[in-house]
């Protein structure tokens, strides 16, 4: 936890409604339904949060990274800044500041409609966290904003909870099945231009995905 700020905590004084009416000093004296509609709520606000918090690293990265690319190369690496800045505030691990960047980044510009889903409490951060992981390979693809939309729209009519499978399945899904006219691929399959190269790392055109390795020529 940082020791930046001085200032007492506000967030003892935080409404109840954003606590789904329960008193956190005595939760004791609230039903049990009571508490358990609380916790979701809760849930929702720890997704504003973490959507809040990625909007704000993502505007870490403009001012201390992007804005630094066109330097003469004399200028401390942004990046390296950025991790280490938010590294010291937090006390995490270097690669831990370097994620959270590159989470916010891709969050807001590959995956802004997924990013509305947390900032709406649809999903929590875990379910942002894999939704990047899972569509890395679309980051200078065409077919990222169709991806984008088609994921936001499974977890906008979607009921329930999502397993960590279910919901790694669903990624994989639709990532691939937006992909297929471009042959920019999301799972290990084949494809005809690529040659024996797994298609994982293929970016080959317009063309068709096949799941078996071409035949050799005669």
């Amino acid at each position: 936890m940082s020791s930046v700020l001085s200032s007492p905590s506000p967030w003892p004084q935080l409404p109840r409604d954003y606590l789904g009416g329960v008193d956190a000093a005595y939760p004791d004296e609230d039903p049990t339904n009571d508490l358990l509609l609380g916790m979701a709520e809760l849930d929702r606000g720890r997704a504003y949060l973490a959507y809040a918090e990625y909007r704000s690293v993502a505007a870490l990265y403009d001012r201390l990274v992007a804005a630094r690319e066109d330097t003469d190369g004399f200028v401390v690496d942004g990046f390296a800044d950025a991790a280490a800045r938010i590294s010291k505030l937090r006390g995490t691990s270097r690669g831990a500041a370097e994620t959270l960047l590159n989470d916010a980044v891709a969050l807001r510009d590959r995956l802004p409609e997924v990013s509305e889903c947390l900032r709406d409490g649809v999903i929590g951060p875990w379910h942002a966290q894999k939704a990047v992981s899972r569509t890395d390979l679309l980051a200078e693809s065409s077919a990222a904003p169709a991806v984008d939309a088609d994921i936001a729209a499974t977890l906008r009519t979607k009921r329930g909870a999502w397993s960590k499978a279910r919901f790694r399945d669903m990624l994989i899904s639709t990532s691939s099945i937006q992909v297929t006219a471009s042959c920019f691929v999301m799972i290990p399959t084949r494809c005809v231009n690529a040659g024996s190269r797994p298609l994982m790392t293929a970016g080959c055109g317009p063309t068709r995905a096949r799941t078996a390795p071409p035949r050799s020529p005669g």
